[in-house]
């Protein structure tokens, strides 16, 4: 039998894992750019604009800092186009790109975010409907503020005509001679509400009068 040669050498550009012949796949730099150079710009102006106008700058702050997102562009999109530019059309391309990116990127964000509200905006509404037709009389933060405020009320009329919105209390407990009752909120909840669950504490006498009252926050039960 004769003697087997030697075991052939892989190919260039292998790695341990990979098919023979195969190239490690490369990060697409360049589309990777696209997206650092402009918010790169903007992280650096935060700096730029603290440096320069102290930590409360007034007046127009955010078009000075969207200046400010221009000049440092236009020095890291140079260093970019320099880095990864192939052609002095690609470095020229990477500069204007820290130039203006910085105001694209503004636009796209404010426009994502004023979409979002409007959508917040238009879910409460379609929640406050809701609880409208169901008959429920409080569906709003506000009005439920209002009924816990009117139910330690002085005037009797008014005392009871908002403990009968407020409803049954979730819990009421009695000692010594005064009454602490609770009733809780958890929405609809407006576009500008903070979504947090919202309790009612009114604390009268055994008799229901001489009361007072606090609003808090569903984790101070």
């Amino acid at each position: 039998m004769g003697e087997e040669g030697p075991a052939p050498l892989p190919s260039q550009g292998t790695e341990p894992g990979s098919a023979p012949g195969t190239e490690p796949r490369r990060l697409p730099w360049r589309i990777l750019a696209i997206f650092f150079v402009p918010f790169a710009a903007l992280a650096a102006a935060t700096g730029l604009q603290r440096w320069f106008e102290g930590p409360a700058p007034s007046g127009d702050t955010l078009l000075r800092w969207l200046l400010f997102a221009s000049v440092a562009g236009l020095v890291v999109g140079g260093i970019t186009g320099l880095v990864l530019g192939r052609s002095r059309l690609e470095r020229y391309g990477f500069a204007a790109l820290g130039v203006v990116g910085p105001w694209l990127a503004t636009v796209v964000i404010t426009g994502v975010l004023l979409g979002v509200r409007k959508g917040q905006e238009r879910w409460a509404l379609h929640q406050l409907r809701e609880c409208r037709a169901s008959g429920r009389a409080l569906c709003r933060q506000a009005e439920f503020q209002g009924a816990c405020a009117a139910a330690a009320s002085r005037d009797p009329a008014l005392r009871d005509a908002a403990r009968r919105s407020l409803g049954v209390p979730t819990t009421k407990n009695c000692d010594r001679g005064w009454c602490e009752s609770r009733w809780s909120y958890e929405g609809p909840w407006g576009a500008e509400d903070a979504t947090a669950k919202q309790v009612c504490s009114v604390v009268t006498d055994t008799a229901g009068h001489f009361g007072r009252w606090m609003m808090l926050g569903g984790d101070e039960q």
